[in-house]
């Protein structure tokens, strides 16, 4: 049997807080912006396929991640 997984879903946990946390609403592409991030703080994420029967496991990322700010500031 051949599944379409349709959507995607993206949670991240930061590592201080502990607790997972939707990033979006459900995706179709595989590029996803996520906001909201605490400069310095250490965030894991994953993320589940989705489709008309159901969310599959999680699949977590390898390694956390430090958010920082995209550009610095030259002096």
């Amino acid at each position: 049997m051949f599944f379409l997984y349709r959507n995607y879903v993206v949670e991240k946990r930061d590592k201080k807080s502990g607790d997972w946390v939707r990033c979006n609403d459900a995706i179709n592409g595989t590029e996803i912006t996520v906001s909201k991030l605490k400069e310095g703080h250490e965030y894991e994420f994953r993320v589940m396929a989705t489709n008309e029967f159901g969310t599959s496991e999680p699949l977590r990322s390898s390694s956390p991640v430090v958010a920082k700010l995209p550009f610095s500031m030259l002096k």
